[in-house]
């Protein structure tokens, strides 16, 4: 129950924040260069909204099946569009096909991390068994 509460809070506040009208976007300085830290930002934040549908789901007896985290990872890049694309619509917001892309970075990368984890605990199960 707490995880899928984490994974609708988290879901929410991604939604209320990406609705604020002219959010300032983030930049240290480094030498001569800038760095976005907002690309951080987007993807530390669907990385963590996976991490919390992970633990929701397959907590609760999901199959760790290659193709329910396909499906999984499909529905969070859907959500990952439609709320960069929703920017569209807020004053001082625009599209941003970057933010959309760390948005899928962050994505990818937490659930590739979980079926990595899972695949070790498989092995070192079976080794250990020997």
């Amino acid at each position: 129950k707490k995880s899928k509460f984490l994974f609708v809070f988290w879901l929410v506040l991604i939604l209320i924040i990406s609705s604020i009208p002219k959010l300032p976007e983030p930049e240290i300085k480094i030498h001569n260069s800038y760095i976005r830290l907002d690309y951080v930002f987007h993807f530390l934040q669907y990385f963590i909204l996976s991490f919390f549908l992970i633990l929701w789901k397959f907590n609760n007896g999901i199959k760790f099946k290659f193709q329910t985290i396909l499906l999984y990872m499909l529905t969070g890049l859907s959500i990952a569009y439609l709320d960069e694309y929703h920017q569209i619509f807020i004053p001082g917001r625009r599209y941003n096909i970057f933010d959309f892309i760390y948005n899928g970075s962050g994505i990818i990368a937490a659930f590739s991390l979980a079926f990595l984890i899972k695949k070790k605990i498989i092995y070192l199960k079976i080794f250990k068994s020997n």
